[in-house]
């Protein structure tokens, strides 16, 4: 489930009604909430960050009720863009870690039981309100490696936002996978172009899926994964299938 903020106020009568088709499952946050609030557990603003939290909680709330009404006994996967952009530029990296320990301290203080938060890689360009801001956290492999392992926390890879950060930052994209992957217990797949193409269907960007695949095998053995193809869900999933078909192929 790709939560939106209006779905975290379905009723349980309307889950319900689907839970005959569903026998296990994994939910993305919402990065976007009531009153334009952005997701931000890196904010230097405590009122701001406050409120994300909440958010956060409110979005785990909605989880729990989903695993209760479809009655799962393993801990659900809670993909989660933790935020962390700015405008104008990037961040010094002297001073990123100091918005690390925001993120870790804020899901902290979250009750997670039942659910495994993993934490969204991201592009270095997120759009926001039809401007493009710098994304600061969760871009550099070495950062990522060293947050999870101070912190005992795991990634969602997504292989289309990182292939744009290997693109803009001179970084090699299976290279960066064999750093990450012990962390990662779950993936969205999408090609990209640029810095700045996401989401495009596999083999119609610039990724060599061929070294990504061998990556992804040796490094993310146990890892689950989803398409991320943008309107994949169109003429029933169109998209979604292509893009399992061509990773098929591809021995994934």
């Amino acid at each position: 489930f790709h939560l939106s903020y209006r779905d975290l106020q379905v009723s349980s009568s309307m889950l319900q009604s689907i839970s005959a088709s569903v026998s296990d499952f994994s939910v993305h946050a919402p990065e976007l909430f009531e009153e334009d609030h952005i997701l931000d557990l890196a904010s230097d603003n405590v009122s701001y960050r406050n409120k994300s939290i909440a958010n956060l909680e409110l979005v785990v709330d909605h989880v729990q009720r989903l695993r209760s009404i479809f009655g799962a006994t393993d801990d659900t996967l809670l993909v989660i863009n933790v935020g962390g952009a700015s405008d104008g530029g990037f961040v010094d990296p002297d001073f990123r870690s100091e918005f690390y320990d925001r993120v870790a301290s804020g899901l902290n203080s979250v009750d997670f039981a039942g659910i495994r938060p993993v934490i969204q890689t991201m592009p270095p360009f997120p759009w926001h309100f039809g401007g493009r801001r710098y994304h600061n956290l969760f871009i550099c492999p070495h950062e990522i490696r060293n947050f999870c392992e101070r912190y005992d926390a795991e990634i969602c890879l997504d292989v289309s936002h990182s292939s744009m950060a290997c693109n803009y930052f001179g970084w090699d994209l299976p290279a960066f996978i064999a750093i990450v992957g012990e962390f990662v217990p779950y993936i969205h797949m999408s090609d990209s172009s640029g810095s700045d193409q996401e989401g495009l269907q596999i083999g119609a960007g610039t990724i060599e899926f061929s070294r990504v695949v061998e990556s992804l095998k040796i490094n993310c053995k146990s890892a689950r994964f989803i398409p991320e193809i943008w309107q994949g869900h169109k003429n029933e999933g169109e998209g979604f299938w292509i893009a399992l078909n061509r990773l098929e192929r591809l021995g994934l």
